[in-house]
């Protein structure tokens, strides 16, 4: 399967659960989209979830939400520079990198990290580990990923410009640990083919992704806030979310 291909078909199969997922009479409701916007992404499946319910909410104030994926770090120095209109979703602390970028104060996801390694067939996986243990070895993160680079210490750090190369590094067997979110890790694993692995838990807080605008759209940040915040009580946020992420559910090969 083409690259491209690959990695926009989530996003494409996700909005249309997402459009399942709507009242009939808020879809009525709807205007055809008179402005449209571009931010930055990437081909995570954990993105792909956020951009099914951002597109929701965009269309919802007349706005065509459009994504460009690009590597972490580039697409904030874009968002921030005004070469994007936006980032799709980041951690809070971004903005002290990112001076220009407005946060939409609504959390749209929220995510452990967990590690990762490879396991052969008749070992037993351990069912978490400590930031005191990872730090005292060489780790894959990804490049830009703020989660994970405050996490652990620099000289444990192993970048990745992607999820998929970081699985390739443990492959290698140069490395023998990943740092992650579930759902983006898990489908580079899936995408590589890799059924036997472990999923560790860790002694790290949950952390909340916002979307976050370059302040030239500051008139569409309360917006956004008051149209996300609606779906957040409603309970809509969640069906949609939870929807996306069923669609994306890998089987559970991590042996306990």
């Amino acid at each position: 399967m083409p690259l491209a291909l690959r990695r926009t078909t989530p996003i494409v199969l996700l909005s249309a659960l997402a459009l399942a997922a709507c009242r009939p009479a808020e879809a009525a409701e709807q205007t055809p989209p008179a402005v449209v916007l571009e931010v930055g992404s990437s081909s995570s499946d954990q993105l792909a979830v956020v951009a099914v319910l951002m597109k929701e909410a965009y269309k919802r104030i007349g706005v065509e939400l459009r994504l460009r994926e690009l590597p972490m770090r580039r697409r904030l120095l874009l968002a921030d520079s005004g070469g994007l209109d936006g980032d799709l979703a980041r951690v809070a602390g971004v903005q002290q990198e990112a001076p220009q970028l407005l946060r939409v104060n609504v959390p749209v996801y929220q995510f452990t990290l967990r590690a990762y390694r490879l396991n052969g067939a008749g070992h037993e996986c351990p069912t978490s580990m400590t930031v005191a243990e990872l730090s005292k070895r060489p780790v894959s993160i990804l490049r830009g990923h703020h989660a994970s680079e405050e996490t652990l210490p620099a000289t444990a750090q192993v970048p990745a410009n992607t999820y998929d190369e970081s699985v390739r590094q443990l492959q290698r067997g140069k490395i023998e640990y990943a740092l992650a979110p579930a759902l983006a890790f898990e489908g580079a694993l899936r995408r590589a083919g890799v059924t036997r692995y472990c999923a560790m838990s860790t002694d790290t807080e949950p952390h909340a992704l916002f979307h976050m605008l370059n302040r030239r759209h500051a008139a569409l940040v309360p917006r956004l806030e008051q149209v996300l915040t609606q779906m957040q009580q409603s309970g809509e946020m969640a069906t949609i979310v939870a929807t996306a992420e069923k669609q994306l559910a890998l089987p559970r090969y991590a042996e306990r």
